[in-house]
């Protein structure tokens, strides 16, 4: 302990004495200085910043990252009630799941495994530390929850440190809307008995803003195990959950907040293979908060502490049937930013961050302290170049050094952008000191990626247009062979392809956004689990005054698993009726009763009807 005590102290006393910090967290008031520099309104401005690519927010059209931001009304217009579901409809996201809601799911980005992704909720690193790979797990999450997501693709590990090889989902949860109370509601129920019911009280001051979200979904499911295979048993699935957020402005250049979330699950799954079975279930708790601030001085300072934990078991017949996973990370970060001058904005700050979980019967843990710095240049009005350097000391394996460069040029409105970096992904506490399997000798997994593309944003077209070229290789890569457990590997993998995002403004009242991803490895070959070839358009139209409609289509082709899977297409619909200040809802998935497969042998949703209604007063 005493170590890592000095080992915090190392690096916050530098930064202190030359920065005359104080430890307090948060940026929506570094968002809201951002914003009032412009003369645009801020909801559209909002749409059209990043505070994920750099830590500070930057205007899209100045990062070279790879971001794509979902707005509210996005989420809002949306069909699905769970967010694996919606990030699924992101160009280079793919998501897997193993049967009906709350069946295990994993979020594969630009080809990559889950364990190359770090997802944050409002700066909780939601990573489970008990996972052979230490993995972030999504399937628990509701997507209404939220108001604005980030993805930023690529390698981040300069700024964000270990498993931010693929990219990074940062997702912010709802603050109220307007000043003074207010109460919402929604009620939906639907095919396979589905019952989905929340309540939000929220509340706006002049110096407090606070959200409480309370929600309950409950369904019999479908079996996990393909209907279409002659298995019948439903597997249902329960899942209670509760979101706190509050922001406390004690001044125009100080505040505080505090959130977080509860989450109780439940639900039955197949045994492996899978093959159907009424006797094997789940029970998890997960918990998260944070609590932290903002202070606007000569420089901007934030400091943050987040903790995530999750408790899981699984129930069986038999002895490896019954499993428990048990663990949770603390995070500590320090940002410190300033604009130096017109062109020249740089952030840095360090982290701490220490994982515990119970391995083999046994409480381990390891922890990794991190520097890191980001210089933001504008060359002239259309150049802009970044340059991030980071430097980590993990309590096991020593030092890691990373580093990342990106540009955007402006060129009469296309926006061409390119980037390049290293990454790592430090071994997991199960791949350490599992029993018989852990090797306590590894070293970090590394990556180098790039991409390259462009951008469009013109006047006189009603097309916004983005592409992005990537690669992605890591090498010294972490395997497992059954007898000798885990090892390292001098064989790399390599993941290429593009992405296309278009949002085509049909009419006033219409409007079509379209995402295509293409992903191979180096020979062009398929890659498990990720199709080869994967669309989703989405439009959303005002049919009369008070009607409005949302129609979304998926369309993959040469998918396979362990096997190849048949092609589909899937289609979805939403229309919602407005009254006063309530909207009667209607949705339809898997209109033309589309019989697919994601997983093999694993089932997926036949044509489901679900009516609602939501509302506020």
């Amino acid at each position: 302990m005493l170590n890592k005590i000095k080992n915090i102290f190392k690096y916050t006393i530098p930064i202190t004495i030359t920065f005359y910090s104080s430890l307090v967290l948060g940026n929506e008031l570094e968002i809201q200085k951002f914003l009032d520099e412009y003369d645009n309104s801020n909801a559209i401005i909002m749409n059209e910043i990043s505070v994920s690519a750099s830590k500070v927010p930057i205007e899209l059209s100045k990062t070279g990252s790879s971001v794509k931001v979902i707005t509210e009304e996005e989420i809002e217009n949306s069909n699905e009630i769970f967010l694996v579901d919606f990030l699924n409809s992101t160009s280079g996201i793919s998501i897997d799941q193993t049967g009906p809601s709350g069946s295990t799911s994993s979020i594969r980005m630009r080809g990559s495994s889950p364990h190359y992704v770090k997802i944050l909720i409002d700066g909780i690193d939601i990573t489970k530390t008990s996972a052979p790979q230490s993995t972030p797990y999504l399937e628990k999450f509701m997507l209404r929850d939220f108001e604005r997501i980030e993805v930023l693709k690529g390698n981040q590990s300069s700024l964000y440190g270990s498993q931010a090889i693929a990219g990074v989902v940062s997702l912010t949860t709802k603050k109220p809307s307007k000043d003074g109370f207010t109460n919402k509601f929604s009620a939906e129920f639907g095919s396979n008995s589905t019952a989905n019911l929340s309540y939000t009280i929220a509340n706006r001051t002049e110096n407090n803003d606070l959200s409480l979200r309370v929600q309950k979904y409950d369904t019999d499911g479908f079996s996990a195990a393909d209907e279409n295979l002659g298995n019948t048993e439903k597997d249902g699935y329960e899942n209670t959950n509760i979101h706190l957020k509050n922001t406390y402005y004690l001044n125009e250049n100080f505040s505080l907040n505090f959130g977080g979330f509860k989450i109780n699950d439940k639900g039955d799954f197949d045994a492996f293979g899978p093959t159907d079975s009424s006797s094997h279930y789940f029970k998890e708790k997960s918990e998260g908060f944070n609590i932290g601030g903002n202070l606007i001085s000569n420089f901007n300072h934030s400091f943050n502490y987040s903790y995530y934990y999750s408790d899981r078991d699984n129930y069986g017949p038999n002895s490896w049937d019954n499993y428990k996973g048990k663990g949770e990370r603390n995070s500590y970060a320090y940002k410190i930013s300033k604009a130096i001058s017109a062109k020249y904005n740089f952030v840095s700050g360090f982290d701490f961050i220490e994982d515990k979980a119970i391995i083999s019967n046994n409480n381990k843990s390891s922890d990794t302290t991190g520097l890191f710095i980001e210089n933001i240049y504008d060359v002239n009005e259309n150049l802009t170049t970044t340059f991030g350097l980071r430097q980590d000391s993990h309590s096991k394996f020593g030092d890691k050094s990373v580093y990342r460069t990106s540009l955007a040029y402006n060129y009469n409105g296309v926006i061409y952008k390119g980037s390049y970096g290293t990454g790592y992904r430090a071994p997991s506490l199960y791949e350490l000191f599992a029993d018989g399997d852990g090797n306590i000798n590894l070293k970090p997994e590394s990556s180098q990626n790039f991409d390259l593309g462009f951008s469009t944003k013109l006047d006189v077209a009603p097309v916004k247009l983005s592409t992005t070229l990537f690669n992605n290789e890591i090498k010294d890569r972490i395997d497992y062979t059954w007898g000798t457990g885990y090892h390292q590997i001098t064989t790399k993998e390599e993941r290429q392809g593009y992405e296309i995002d278009a949002d085509y403004t049909v009419t006033k009242l219409t409007n079509a956004k379209i995402s295509y991803s293409n992903v191979t490895d180096e020979k062009g070959n398929h890659v498990r689990k990720i199709p080869k070839n994967k669309l989703s358009i989405t439009v959303n139209s005002k049919l009369t005054e008070k009607i409005d409609g949302s129609f979304k289509l998926t369309s993959v082709s040469d998918l396979k698993d362990l096997v190849t899977l048949p092609d589909y297409n899937v289609l979805d619909a939403k229309f919602s009726y407005l009254i006063n200040n309530y909207n009667i809802l209607l949705k339809i998935d898997n209109i033309f009763d589309e019989q697919y497969q994601v997983v093999n042998e694993y089932g997926t949703s036949n044509r489901s009807f679900y009516i609602g209604l939501d509302g506020e007063f």
